[in-house]
């Protein structure tokens, strides 16, 4: 992935300031930076797995890993190529842990995956890692400030499982074929949720709808569900523009579009989520649709951001400098195709199926060896798993077992939000995780 080809008028912009916040923010971090792409996702990979406690004996080994396993509704345990939590890590909404294990267990069935203990954040913000284990390695699908929290960052759930994510992207890869590019609609798409919620992220997807209000042959910015907050209600906090402050209720409402017919527009926006964070869910989907990749100006980041550069993978706008980027998009058809390959590029590097899972273990095999995990796990069910697991609640144990693919998708109101069920089972007293449990 590269910018040699950009027409002069974005290569002019690119050159004299990323206008996107993550890439300001890792040029500051990394001045000198001179690795490509997927060199730069590997260093902020290290980066963030070398601020947690490196461990330099069997006692350190052991002293980590009893307190990762404290954080009982955050723990995940992979062991024996099986995944394991506590019974009250089961609380999350929106099907998070299912999705999220769903993906995990995708793997197993794959190869096998190496012993490991971590925590997650559930949540997208970035800030939910457990107070009570600030040494246990963290993972995180999104940063909502920047790569400077706390955290590893590694794929969001919304891929479900890998083989249906690959069928997924094939499906919307197959549909992106039939529509040539030239021929699609070219104003900038964008469907979604606004809340009255008054948090940047929601207030952002006030911004990009109004964009509809002033130019609808520019801009298909439309909401689904629309609730939105004025600038009276959000107390001034925000600036607002005049078609912001006269967006009334259900103005530009559109109904739910698939993602294989995203592919209709040449331009298609993702926006920060009505909570602040990435909008995932919505983002994974738009490299891989043969159109050229809008993304709303925002801090938030995701595991392979450092991958990215506005002007080469992306085009990055806020509201006001969005109407003169979607002009100069339109006006340049064979700079928005090429822009359009570049972020299918983006998909195959990536978000395939093998990309996400190489991500994965990579991350998977730094906390083992950052924390000598192997030394406690890859023990079978000698003394120090026992040991390990000396204050672990056994009969809270829970294994995560995916269901039979004949089972109904686990979220299906639309045909691409979905993914394998599963259920989390208790173990019985001789299973081998239980009897080194209640061993120790």
């Amino acid at each position: 992935m590269g910018a040699s080809w950009l027409p002069l008028w974005l290569a002019v912009v690119v050159a004299r300031e990323a206008r996107w916040a993550p890439q300001r923010e890792l040029e500051r971090r990394h001045p000198d930076d001179a690795l490509n792409a997927s060199a730069r996702v590997r260093r902020e990979l290290e980066r963030t797995v070398d601020a947690y406690p490196k461990a330099r004996s069997d006692e350190d080994a052991l002293r980590l890993a009893r307190q990762a396993l404290a954080a009982t509704q955050h723990f995940v345990l992979l062991w024996q190529n099986r995944i394991f939590c506590a019974a009250d890590h089961l609380h999350a909404d929106k099907h998070k842990i299912h999705y999220m294990f769903s993906l995990i267990a995708s793997m197993a069935e794959r190869a096998p995956l190496p012993n490991a203990l971590f925590v997650w954040d559930q949540g997208a913000r970035g800030t939910g890692c457990p107070p009570g284990a600030p040494e246990t390695p963290c993972f995180v699908i999104a940063k909502v400030s920047g790569y400077g929290a706390r955290g590893i960052l590694v794929p969001n759930p919304y891929f479900c499982h890998l083989r249906f994510w690959d069928d997924r992207a094939g499906r919307i890869r197959g549909a992106a074929a039939l529509r040539p590019f030239a021929g699609r609609d070219p104003r900038l798409f964008w469907r979604g949720g606004v809340t009255r919620s008054c948090n940047p992220g929601n207030v952002a997807r006030v911004a990009a709808i109004s964009l509809t209000s002033d130019d609808a042959t520019a801009f298909d910015v439309r909401c689904t569900s629309c609730q939105p907050p004025n600038s009276d209600a959000c107390g001034g906090a925000f600036n607002y523009t005049a078609s912001m402050r006269h967006l009334a209720d259900g103005r530009n409402r559109s109904l739910f579009v698939e993602p294989h017919d995203f592919s209709r527009w040449r331009h298609v926006l993702n926006m920060p989520g009505t909570m602040g964070g990435s909008y995932s869910r919505h983002l994974n989907h738009l490299w891989n649709l043969g159109s050229t990749v809008v993304l709303w100006d925002s801090p938030a980041v995701e595991w392979y951001y450092p991958a990215l550069r506005d002007g080469a993978t992306h085009v990055a706008v806020t509201r006001a400098s969005a109407p003169a980027a979607v002009r100069r998009l339109t006006a340049d058809v064979g700079a928005a195709r090429r822009l359009a390959a570049e972020a299918a590029d983006v998909h195959d590097t990536y978000l395939c199926g093998d990309c996400i899972e190489a991500y994965w273990r990579a991350a998977l095999d730094a906390v083992r060896t950052r924390q000598r995990q192997a030394r406690v796990l890859d023990d079978g069910a000698g003394s120090l798993l026992h040991d390990a697991l000396h204050d672990v609640d056994c009969e809270a144990l829970r294994e995560f077992v995916l269901a039979d693919d004949a089972g109904a998708p686990m979220d299906a109101e639309h045909d691409f939000f979905g993914g394998h069920p599963g259920t989390f089972r208790a173990l019985g007293d001789w299973d081998d995780l239980k009897f080194a449990c209640l061993a120790s």
